[in-house]
């Protein structure tokens, strides 16, 4: 926490009493704004793979392939384009029914 809240290892130290209140006000101001830009990072990303689990985000992608509504059919050929291209876009819409890093599910229009 030192380094993080800039106050230094104490080669140069405040000499006064208002000084050293004001170092102290600085160093747990310093603490308390780190763990708030962490939490506010860690929320970001939670809410990005909770958008990202319900369809609720946008996909501007290319070169990728769609499938509309889920069946047997649907997922016999979304195997067979991953046999044939391991990194293949696709794109399922409305449903999300399994994970996979190229899998993109998206809800609604």
């Amino acid at each position: 926490m030192t380094t993080i809240t800039t106050t230094g290892y104490g080669d140069y130290v405040p000499e006064t009493v208002i000084g050293r209140l004001y170092g102290l006000f600085l160093y747990f101001f310093g603490i308390g704004l780190i763990g708030i830009v962490i939490g506010k990072i860690v929320e970001g990303y939670g809410l990005f793979r909770k958008l990202k689990e319900e369809g609720k985000l946008k996909f501007n992608g290319h070169d990728h392939y769609v499938i509309i509504g889920w069946s047997n059919k649907a997922h016999h050929t979304m195997n067979e384009l991953l046999e044939i291209d391991e990194h293949a876009k696709i794109v399922i819409i409305p449903k999300r029914p399994i994970e996979n890093e190229t899998l993109v599910y998206i809800q609604g229009r």
